[in-house]
């Protein structure tokens, strides 16, 4: 009597959705994700710095906020395609905070910032639970213009 020898089966990890992209790529497909991935760095790095100059915090925690979160939604984000990081508005917006709270000193703004981002992703994580996604595409694209015209006006008085 001959027994078989079990069959591996892949991993299933339904609470990281970007595993199940990585299980899809072929071979074939490495050297033009490995091209889409240095292409990308060598924008987010750059601006990573520039930022969190603008924030008014050390170089390296621009680094940080530029590497970290592209790990992250690589492997919990449901898209392949979306670029995260810091960007200028979310960036204005954590200065003109700290800056009427009166924080001046690096470490004091390096604290109010990482509880600002704690709290926004706790936040996220909430309203993800709840399944309040839907809210986003209530969001009129005039209202999303007017939003970056302003961002944008904020930076050139800045």
């Amino acid at each position: 009597m001959t027994t078989k020898a079990p069959v591996a089966r892949p991993i299933a990890a339904p609470w990281i959705p970007g595993w199940s992209s990585l299980r899809g790529l072929r071979p074939a497909d490495v050297p033009r994700e490995f091209a889409a991935g240095l292409s990308i760095t060598a924008v987010a790095i750059p601006v990573g710095l520039a930022l969190a100059a603008l924030l008014g915090v050390p170089s390296i925690y621009g680094l940080y906020a530029s590497i970290f979160p592209m790990i992250a939604y690589a492997l919990f984000g449901p898209s392949r395609y979306l670029v995260v990081g810091p960007d200028t508005a979310t960036c204005l917006l954590v200065a003109s905070a700290l800056t009427s709270l009166g924080l001046v000193a690096p470490d004091q703004r390096i604290t109010a910032a990482s509880a600002l981002a704690l709290i926004a992703g706790i936040g996220f994580g909430l309203a993800s639970l709840a399944r309040l996604g839907f809210v986003a595409n209530l969001l009129s694209r005039p209202i999303l213009v007017g939003y970056m015209g302003g961002v944008g006006l904020t930076l050139i008085v800045s």
